[in-house]
């Protein structure tokens, strides 16, 4: 892969990790306890929209806008120990809550995929919990379809997995707690190569300095993609960061 930054845009400080919508916007939440929130936020200008807070008892994770086949859309938010899951129309009209599924530990990465399955296309999410566990749920009962354990190219186990996005084809997962982000075929469970975001790490730090604020603290790590196919460009930021990096993947 090759990236090339092209800007480093403003953005809100309520704002902790966000995952693709549309080219047009972002849906974007907020995580740590009582400073959970979930909006719209609008690209290029970064207009904020449809603000949701959270009662403080939440700490919100991974959030996913994803379409039907049939054309109807909604939004899903994780929760972490909670393990509730909130679910939006697209208007962020709550629709619903339900229960995590047991299987999954914690609520922490979100996305989803149109999977072909007897013949027939079905909207899966795809959810991480820390462990080496990719979990396929259903997008409809929100139950458990099936486990992929995640493997390195020396068959260990590669745990921590957070944030996750479908990227031509292949699931990009943040390590939770370091500058990587694993590349997985998600058909296989293995991990085709990591990304060293070190660079963008260190901005991020340079900017904490800047601001009279020390160095960027460890749990301040890499969290956060957002993938808009059309342009093939990437938005990657982290916790509490200030900024979304857009960069070209070619």
């Amino acid at each position: 892969f090759f990236f090339l930054m092209i800007r480093r845009p403003p953005r809100s400080t309520q704002s902790r990790s966000s995952a693709a919508s549309d080219v047009y916007k972002r849906q974007v939440h907020g995580g740590m306890y009582h400073e959970s929130e979930i909006h719209y936020l609008y690209l290029p200008d970064l207009k904020v929209s449809h603000v949701h807070q959270f009662d403080e008892r939440y700490f919100g994770e991974g959030c996913d806008l994803a379409t039907f086949p049939s054309g109807q859309s909604q939004i899903v938010m994780l929760t972490w120990q909670e393990r509730d899951m909130f679910v939006f129309d697209t208007n962020m009209n709550l629709q619903k809550t339900v229960p995590l599924p047991s299987p999954i530990r914690e609520g922490w990465g979100l996305t989803h995929r149109i999977d072909i399955e007897n013949g027939t296309p079905v909207l899966n999410y795809y959810v991480s919990d820390g462990t080496e566990i990719i979990y396929v749920m259903d997008s409809v009962n929100f139950t458990v379809k099936r486990k992929i354990p995640i493997f390195d190219k020396n068959n260990q186990p590669r745990d921590y997995l957070n944030e996750l996005e479908f990227i031509e084809g292949r699931l990009w997962a943040n390590i939770y707690l370091t500058n990587m982000i694993a590349v997985i075929n998600i058909e296989t469970g293995q991990v085709e190569e990591f990304i060293d975001f070190t660079e963008l790490v260190q901005y991020a730090d340079q900017l904490y300095r800047q601001k009279g604020l020390g160095s960027l603290p460890h749990d301040r790590c890499l969290n956060g993609i957002a993938y808009d196919a059309k342009s093939k460009h990437l938005y990657i930021t982290g916790k509490k960061w200030h900024f979304v990096a857009e960069i070209s993947l070619n």
